[in-house]
């Protein structure tokens, strides 16, 4: 048997031992630790080859076998013909060089057989983007922080690594390992390209000099650190999640980044604020919870899992966390509502219904397209409140 049948077997195997809705990382790195008979090479190879089964299975009917999926997905993923697939497949093989587009045009596949969800897309999302974004890892993305820009890039220079530069984002193959290169968080954030455009909209308008700021959904406080050095001026933060372990990790990280943190605490803003009534602020960030549709290039598992009836409880809990953030803003006040969704149900509808139920006036909203750069797409739109 051949490694490349070899490889191909195993990442069978890991397929069909595939539990829906767990991340792919996670159970590739449990398999690997249970099987430590595979070299580095081995695992890259066998997890190229499970992600491109993933990047293709939902195009094929359930007749094919995943033995052949994954080998139409390797032929999909990949943009020159490999020694690999010319062992499992010498016809595709010849012809992997040739575009995407051509490539479905030759299997006589459109881009909606790679998107299942055409229908929920928002009509500003192209279908055959979104579709060959699907095939494609994304880039990793960096943001420099203020007063880092020569030191980060002389690091980078020294250890040989040769990135995109656009103003303060940089482009990187995924992968690329920065842990012994860059300081993460204090001179440089990982964060998606598209991710740091989500308050360009809010840095057009007129700010107050001394700005109250709630983040509802901090997560990991990526969007809290990239507000703070966008502004660069006096900032009163509080950040809540409902996730206690998350919020312990955003303080360690937000202390590394030498931003101060007002107010931090576990809150589940389905249900309350966990605010006092008289609690204000200039802006509110709603980066809420939702499918991850603009993020499936990164995580291809999550489109082979979804289930569209799931759309439906994102739906109402986005309505719900607004709905009781509200309260807390200042007249004159800005909310920023983000997603990295590609449905309207997410993104187009719930702008509507803020305005209409909450009386906010909407100062405009973005769907941003990664298809272009590598990177994910997002969604990001910005309120005043009268």
């Amino acid at each position: 048997m051949s490694i490349a049948h070899s490889h191909l077997k195993t990442a069978e195997a890991i397929i069909l031992s595939y539990s829906k809705g767990k991340p792919l990382v996670h159970h590739l790195k449990a398999f690997f630790a249970a099987q430590k008979k595979y070299g580095s090479k081995d695992r890259k190879q066998i997890s190229h080859f499970c992600y491109a089964y993933f990047r293709c299975a939902s195009i094929f009917p359930q007749s094919i076998s995943v033995f052949e999926k994954i080998i139409y997905g390797i032929y999909f993923t990949q943009s020159e013909p490999s020694i690999a697939l010319g062992i499992l497949n010498s016809e595709l093989n010849e012809s992997c060089s040739i575009s995407v587009d051509s490539k479905k045009e030759k299997l006589n596949l459109l881009s909606s057989h790679f998107f299942a969800f055409e229908s929920l897309l928002s009509p500003k999302i192209n279908i055959n983007h979104i579709s060959n974004a699907l095939l494609v890892q994304p880039s990793l993305f960096l943001r420099i922080r203020p007063g880092f820009h020569a030191q980060v890039k002389n690091k980078l220079s020294q250890n040989g690594l040769s990135p995109v530069f656009e103003g303060d984002v940089i482009r990187l193959s995924n992968g690329t390992q920065l842990e012994n290169v860059l300081e993460l968080d204090k001179e440089v954030v990982v964060q998606d390209a598209n991710a740091q455009k989500v308050f360009d909209l809010l840095l057009q308008q007129k700010l107050p000099t001394a700005l109250k700021v709630w983040d509802v959904c901090a997560a990991s406080g990526g969007k809290s650190i990239l507000l703070c050095d966008k502004i660069q001026q006096s900032i009163k933060l509080t950040v809540t999640d409902i996730r206690h372990g998350i919020l312990s990790n955003l303080k360690t990280r937000l202390q590394k980044s030498k931003i101060p943190i007002h107010k931090l605490l576990v809150a589940d803003l389905t249900k309350s604020s966990e605010l006092s009534e008289s609690e204000k602020f200039d802006i509110i960030i709603a980066d809420v919870p939702c499918t991850g549709s603009g993020t499936w290039g990164r995580t291809p598992e999550q489109h082979y899992s979804f289930d569209s009836t799931s759309l439906s409880n994102f739906h109402q809990t986005q309505r719900k966390i607004v709905e009781n953030a509200i309260p807390h803003l200042n007249a004159g006040g800005f909310l920023v509502y983000a997603t990295c969704s590609v449905f309207s149900a997410e993104n187009e509808d719930q702008t509507a219904y803020f305005q209409q139920h909450f009386g906010l006036e909407l100062i405009g909203e973005n769907y941003y397209d990664g298809f272009a750069m590598g990177a994910d797409t997002l969604f990001s739109a910005v309120f005043k409140k009268p």
